[in-house]
């Protein structure tokens, strides 16, 4: 009786991760990178210096960019300032963000190779809202993920 018990237990069991098998879809292989930087700081109306990251180790032969996420520490007391973003194969992106922390996605780059070199930096816009303030100042940490099949 025991061994019934186990053998219908294993039909069944074996019949179900069949069905599950076969009906899940199939998706492209997909891998992300995540990678932070310094803070960026910028006054009266200039840039910040630029900083970079590389990709690190990519997956596959033939990358592509699906997604870019990019999350922004703003500072608190932060002045309007515009973001830039360099991938390795030199489009800019710009993003004219809040002056609260939030997260941005950037399509700019779809279709490219993550591989390489990426650049960041902000530029402040010269304004403040802030009537105690000498000069307006904008700080800003940068973290981005990059997500892309192969």
């Amino acid at each position: 009786m025991k061994t019934m018990k186990k053998k219908v237990f294993t039909t069944v069991l074996a019949c179900f991760m069949a069905c599950l098998m076969f009906s899940m879809p199939v998706l492209a292989s997909s891998n992300y990178f995540t990678k932070s930087t310094a803070k960026l700081n910028a006054m009266d109306g200039n840039v910040s210096a630029i900083k970079s990251f590389t990709s690190g180790s990519v997956s596959g032969t033939n990358p592509k960019i699906t997604q870019v996420k990019v999350y922004l520490n703003v500072a608190s007391g932060t002045d309007p300032f515009t973001f830039y973003l360099k991938s390795p194969e030199g489009t800019v992106a710009e993003l004219y963000p809040s002056t609260k922390s939030g997260t941005y996605y950037i399509t700019d780059f779809n279709g490219e190779n993550p591989s390489g070199t990426w650049y960041v930096q902000i530029e402040n816009q010269g304004i403040t809202y802030d009537p105690n303030k000498l000069y307006p100042a904008s700080t800003v940490t940068p973290s981005v993920t990059v997500t892309y099949s192969y």
